[in-house]
């Protein structure tokens, strides 16, 4: 579990110097895009999953979380007058609380559809499986939908010739 903060901690601070010299908005898409695949990955997970698969893909999503979060910081930021940075980063900080409080109320509503009105400690495991998956597959799609509206509007970034 320790592979996701880790990657995000070292490659963090080197996301955001490069977004400085390109478009924050390009290396967002990109890190809600490898996040995505991530999350892809985990809803292929069961049983025999190995400690490895686990670890390797907690990096990995470490390294869309990396890509995406302080290049967006970046973009919102460089978005708003001097004078507006203490209302930007407020509202930034309550939208991700907020995306964290919905994920896991998502995640949950989901997994709870699938183990039904039980404990989750008496749940068959296949059943826990099943939801966990589809909470992955649900998240996903979620994410490549937000990778969609992030590209359009590098797309609309582009100066327009005429």
């Amino acid at each position: 579990m320790v592979s996701n903060p880790i990657v995000q901690a070292t490659l963090s601070p080197f996301a955001g110097s490069l977004s400085d010299r390109m478009s924050p908005r390009i290396l967002s898409t990109v890190g809600m895009a490898v996040t995505a695949l991530g999350l892809v990955l985990f809803a292929f997970l069961d049983y025999e999953s190995s400690v490895m698969f686990i670890a390797l893909n907690l990096a990995f999503i470490g390294l869309g979380f990396s890509l995406f979060s302080s290049p967006n910081t970046n973009a919102l930021m460089g978005s708003v007058d001097r004078k507006s940075f203490g209302v930007a980063s407020s509202i930034l900080a309550t939208m991700r609380q907020l995306g964290m409080i919905m994920s896991t109320f998502i995640a949950a509503a989901i997994i709870t559809l699938y183990i039904g009105p039980i404990e989750i400690s008496d749940a068959p495991s296949s059943s826990l499986m099943s939801g966990i998956s589809w909470s992955f597959v649900v998240s996903s799609t979620l994410c490549f939908i937000g990778v969609i509206f992030s590209f359009a509007g590098v797309r609309r970034d582009r100066p327009i010739r005429g």
